[in-house]
């Protein structure tokens, strides 16, 4: 079993107040409905109040046991990179990818990243278990612990 997250909306029924502001929060609630523009290309995404009911009854962030990896935009407006980066500290054999885009990962370089990391969790042979591992992968370079294959 290994598991793979694209911008995770960790914390997301919290935050709701900080994206849309209070007005926007209750027109949403009256309304049912709330129209978002996606970030790369402008075009209406509309959200069932639903959704917040949904993220509000979650808290906290998962416990993970298993090979996972982490994809994040940088400058993602919705969820902020740093609660991804504060969850790969609570998984014993994580990666943490950061790409340069925003909450919707459609850059062509986000995608061609997002297949490669997923056929490299996918395919790759299991990882061993035994001490913790953990990389951030970013422009600037490769940190972390534990052995990897890039």
């Amino acid at each position: 079993e290994r598991l793979m997250l694209l911008n995770p909306g960790f914390e997301l029924g919290s935050r709701w107040e900080s994206i849309v502001g209070v007005e926007g929060l209750e027109a949403w609630q009256r309304d049912k409905v709330f129209s978002f523009a996606m970030p790369s290309t402008g075009e209406p995404i509309v959200v069932p109040w639903s959704f917040v009911e949904q993220t509000r009854a979650q808290s906290g962030t998962p416990i993970v046991c298993m090979p996972t990896c982490v994809l994040h935009g940088r400058h993602d407006k919705v969820v902020p990179s740093s609660l991804s980066q504060q969850f790969v500290t609570h998984v014993p054999i994580c990666k943490l990818v950061l790409l340069e885009d925003d909450h919707a990962l459609t850059a062509p370089e986000s995608l061609k990243r997002i297949v490669d990391e997923a056929l490299e969790l996918c395919c790759a042979p299991l990882l061993e278990l035994g001490p913790a591992r953990r990389w951030v992968v970013s422009p600037e370079g490769v940190t972390g612990s534990g052995s990897m294959t890039r």
